[in-house]
C-alpha cells in the first residue's frame, strides 16, 4: 500500500472520529444540564412542600391560640359583667363583646360535635345499622342570644345597640326563630333609621312578611331596601317586588 493511500486513510479516520467526539460531548453536556435542571426542580419542590408544611403548622398554632385567647377573653368579660352595676357602661361593652365571643365558641363547638356525629353515623352504618343511631347535635347559640338580649334590655341608649339588634336578628334567623328576628330588625328600622344595617333589616322584614303572605307589607319593606344592602340583596328585593 502506497504512502499516499495510508495518509488518505489516516486523514479520513481523523475526520470521522474528530466529528464524532464533539457531537458525543455535546449530547453528554446536554444530558448533564437536563439532570441538573431536574435536580434543582426537585430541590425546589421539596422546599415548597416544607414551606407549606410550616405554614400549616403556623395556621394550626394561630387557630389554637385564637381559641385560647377567646376563652380567656370570655372569662375576663364575664368577670366584668358579674362585678359591675347594672347600668355601668363597662358592663354594656362586656355584654357586647361576650355576644360575639359566645357565638364563635358555640359555632365551633357545634362544628366539632357535627364532625364527631358524622364519624359515629358512618361507623353505625358500616356495622349494619344495628341498634339506635347516634344522636345528631342540635345547633344553638343560647349564650350569645342571652348576652345580646341582656344588653338590648338593660342599655336602651347604648351606642352599639343597633349592631346588637342586627346580630341577634341574624342569629335568630339562622336558628329559624323568625319572630325574634322580625322584632330585632323592626326595632332597627324604627329606632335607628340612620344605621347602616337598615337596608338589610328591611330585606329581612320583607322576607318575614313574604312568608306570611302579607304581600302589601312585604312590598313596602322590599321597596325600602335599595342598593346599600348590596347588589345580591337588592336584586333579591327586586325579584320579590315582582312576585308580590
Amino acid at each position: 500500500m502506497s504512502r499516499r493511500v495510508l495518509l488518505s486513510a489516516a486523514l479520513l479516520l481523523a475526520l470521522f472520529f474528530g466529528g464524532v467526539r464533539p457531537a458525543f460531548a455535546a449530547e453528554t453536556d446536554k444530558e448533564k444540564r437536563r439532570q441538573a435542571i431536574l435536580e434543582r426542580m426537585e430541590v425546589l419542590r421539596k422546599k415548597t412542600e416544607e414551606a407549606k408544611a410550616q405554614q400549616q403548622i403556623q395556621i394550626d398554632k394561630i387557630d389554637a391560640g385564637s381559641r385560647t385567647n377567646r376563652i380567656e377573653s370570655i372569662k375576663l368579660f364575664e368577670r366584668v359583667v358579674s362585678t359591675t352595676q347594672k347600668d355601668d357602661p363597662r358592663r354594656a361593652d362586656a355584654l357586647f363583646q361576650l355576644g360575639s365571643l359566645y357565638y364563635e365558641e358555640e359555632r365551633e363547638t357545634f362544628i366539632v360535635a357535627q364532625e364527631a356525629f358524622e364519624k359515629l353515623f358512618h361507623r353505625w352504618e358500616k356495622a349494619g345499622s344495628a341498634g339506635n343511631p347516634p344522636m345528631a347535635p342540635v345547633p344553638g347559640n343560647p349564650k350569645a342570644i342571652d348576652a345580646y338580649q341582656r344588653l338590648i334590655l338593660d342599655f336602651p341608649v347604648y351606642s352599639k345597640r343597633d349592631v346588637a339588634l342586627y346580630k341577634l336578628g341574624n342569629i335568630a334567623t339562622a336558628l329559624g326563630d323568625f319572630e325574634v328576628a322580625f322584632e330585632s330588625f323592626s326595632e332597627i328600622v324604627k329606632k335607628y333609621p340612620q344605621s347602616e344595617n337598615v337596608p338589610f333589616s328591611q330585606l329581612r322584614i320583607g322576607e318575614y312578611y313574604y312568608i306570611k303572605r302579607d304581600h302589601l307589607s312585604a312590598l313596602k319593606a322590599y321597596e325600602a331596601v335599595g342598593m346599600k344592602s348590596g347588589a345580591d340583596n337588592y336584586l333579591l328585593s327586586l325579584y320579590r317586588i315582582a312576585s308580590c
